[in-house]
């Protein structure tokens, strides 16, 4: 219960930052509509400068459960990109949920690979994965950095009225 009401209060915190960031940049408030959801996604090289330059064009998510964002994201939502500090932005173009437990990976792989950008050790990464959330990237867009006070080792954030 106590990790839950931690999450409650920095995603509450997130919210703000994300708030006075539209407030003072022009770029984050032609991106970021206040009555979208917002999810930030924690991301590495190369991936994130693939999101940047078009060849990367579908985000992957993977857990053991059914944690952020698998059934958090919808199309239409803002996906803010975290590097260290957040970067940049995308819109949700389409989702795709699976449970892996009735559908092998290896479908996954075969029919997203070139859109993941993932190499055989990334797949071989998510074998014991049963969940696998896929984002539609569109509408990408760099931003001011900014600092965004996340503390914790979820490497998704889904910031939800």
């Amino acid at each position: 219960m106590a990790v839950i009401l931690y999450y409650r209060v920095m995603e509450h915190i997130i919210r703000q930052q994300i708030t006075a960031a539209r407030a003072t940049y022009t770029d984050w408030h032609e991106a970021i509509s206040p009555q979208t959801n917002i999810h930030i996604a924690v991301m590495s090289e190369p991936f994130l400068t693939y999101v940047f330059n078009g060849k990367k064009t579908v985000e992957s998510r993977f857990s053991l459960h059914k944690v952020a964002p698998f059934n958090k994201v919808h199309v239409g939502d803002s996906v803010l990109l975290k590097a260290g500090l957040v970067v940049g932005c995308f819109t949700v173009g389409w989702v795709k949920y699976f449970d892996l437990t009735s559908l092998p990976i290896q479908m996954i792989a075969a029919n997203y690979n070139e859109a993941i950008c993932g190499s055989p050790d990334f797949w071989r990464g998510k074998s014991t994965k049963r969940y696998a959330t896929l984002v539609g990237v569109t509408k990408v867009r760099r931003l001011t950095s900014i600092a965004i006070k996340k503390r914790d080792r979820r490497g998704w954030v889904s910031i939800v009225e």
